[in-house]
């Protein structure tokens, strides 16, 4: 069976942390192709901006996928 393109094979989409008060909820799902976005975030003591990968699910695909299995990663130190 042919594999299918999306977001959960590719090499720019990283899962983020597991809920510890949910461990049964699914693993949120972030794009890293482009730079994150700065939001901001109202909290009680005023607005926060911080910067965000955009959620992507794994069924997504933008059409800048980079199969995983074919990225090889340079060691630290090496160039």
């Amino acid at each position: 069976m042919e594999d299918r393109v999306n977001c959960d094979g590719c090499a720019y989409s990283h899962e983020g942390e597991i809920d510890p008060n949910n461990l049964s909820a699914e693993r949120i799902l972030a794009c890293r192709r482009r730079p994150p976005v700065p939001v901001a975030i109202h909290t009680p003591k005023g607005v926060m901006i911080q910067t965000l990968y955009p959620t992507v699910t794994k069924t997504n695909w933008c059409g800048d996928y980079l199969d995983s299995r074919s990225v090889s990663y340079a060691k630290e130190g090496e160039a």
